[in-house]
């Protein structure tokens, strides 16, 4: 103050000492507690980041490693498997060859980069603020196409069920429980078994002759036939 302002005097209130004190030392305090929270945060920050970037980088790395592995594997597979030989067709090997392409492609932009992280992040930062720059990588923007493309392309293909499958199927065969617990649940099961068979085949058995689905169920249509 002495720096600014000459030629005054400095008057001393003796009776607000205590009281000014108090007020500069609990303002003191405030922004002590913030500076230090906030050099605190400041600190973790790069570490954290740090860490986050590795664990993407691994990831990738051992996703990509699973997806050429399991692609090449169920290649393979088809190519060997008397029974999946008869249902292959071209689709499902351009369907496995595109997971194994993405996969090798994942691999060299991890190969040939300093950071796969700092890539990704750097595209999404883009792509949000709607800052379109070319990609510093070749690999990685070809990787980009191949993903894309596979999310457009799968759900149009016979592979789009997978989800479906696994959300639904390996839920109900792995989740399976009696459907005793729910009385109407029963309760339509048996109403529904009652219905009359109104079609045929070799393992419905419905040969014409009036039958509920309860005849059906409880038939084996392979047993030989008893003689009269």
């Amino acid at each position: 103050m002495e720096e600014v302002y000459s030629g005054h005097n400095v008057v001393k209130a003796f009776n607000r000492e205590e009281a000014v004190l108090a007020d500069f030392s609990q303002a003191n305090n405030r922004l002590f507690e913030s500076a230090w929270k906030s050099q605190f945060l400041s600190g973790l920050m790069m570490p954290v980041m740090t860490f986050v970037g590795n664990v993407i980088s691994a990831v990738v790395l051992l996703g990509s490693f699973c997806i050429v592995g399991g692609g090449l594997a169920l290649i393979q597979r088809r190519r060997e498997d008397e029974g999946l030989k008869k249902y292959t067709t071209p689709e499902h090997y351009l369907n496995l060859g595109a997971f194994v392409l993405f996969g090798l492609l994942s691999l060299a932009a991890w190969t040939f980069n300093p950071s796969y992280f700092e890539l990704a992040r750097t595209f999404i930062y883009n792509l949000f603020t709607f800052n379109f720059q070319p990609l510093p990588s070749v690999f990685f923007t070809l990787n980009l196409l191949v993903g894309f493309f596979l999310l457009i392309w799968i759900p149009v293909t016979n592979m789009g069920h997978l989800i479906m499958k696994y959300f639904m199927y390996h839920d109900i065969r792995w989740g399976d429980e009696p459907t005793n617990y729910s009385e109407k649940n029963k309760q339509k099961i048996s109403e529904m078994l009652k219905y009359d068979v109104t079609w045929s085949a070799d393992h419905i058995a419905g040969d014409g002759s009036p039958k509920t689905w309860v005849d059906v169920a409880t038939t084996n249509p392979a047993a030989p036939k008893k003689e009269d």
